[in-house]
């Protein structure tokens, strides 16, 4: 399919929660953090993706995310202290390895396979890093059911 100039500079409104498909499994979220504004996370999630000349192209065009993550994915915030300070951490769980997105862009190329309905093929690093479930969360410790 060729795109042209115009086309990749449209920008697509999108609702991820919209997506059958969706891989997201709710019993890996974190008992112990608290959940991130999904219009911030979003708006953030949006920016990552539109900021990859890759991603863009995958899906003919600029996005702006409206409304949910993908069924079974939320972002959470840890609060860290550094030498340097403390800071809060964001982090995407949902995933069914069990493993957490500590970045945008990493999560960026997973929403991607969902929206294509490819996640059987996604070769992010949470698809190729974890083949195996991880222990579930609860209570702030990793626990094995």
């Amino acid at each position: 399919m060729l795109l042209n100039q115009s086309s990749l500079n449209a920008t697509k409104t999108i609702d991820l929660s919209t997506f059958a498909g969706s891989d997201g499994d709710s019993n890996f979220f974190p008992k112990h953090l608290a959940r991130e504004d999904n219009i911030k996370f979003l708006a953030r999630l949006s920016d990552a993706f539109n900021a990859s000349p890759r991603l863009v192209l995958a899906i003919g065009g600029r996005v702006e995310f409206i409304n949910q993550l993908p069924v079974g994915y939320a972002s959470f915030l840890r609060p860290e202290v550094y030498e340097d300070g403390q800071r809060v951490d964001r982090f995407v769980y949902g995933h069914p390895s069990g493993l957490s997105f500590a970045s945008l862009v990493a999560f960026a190329e997973h929403v991607l396979m969902i929206m294509k309905k490819e996640v059987k093929d996604c070769a992010c690093v949470n698809c190729q890093g974890a083949p195996v479930p991880a222990p579930r969360f609860s209570a702030g410790f990793h626990e094995l059911e």
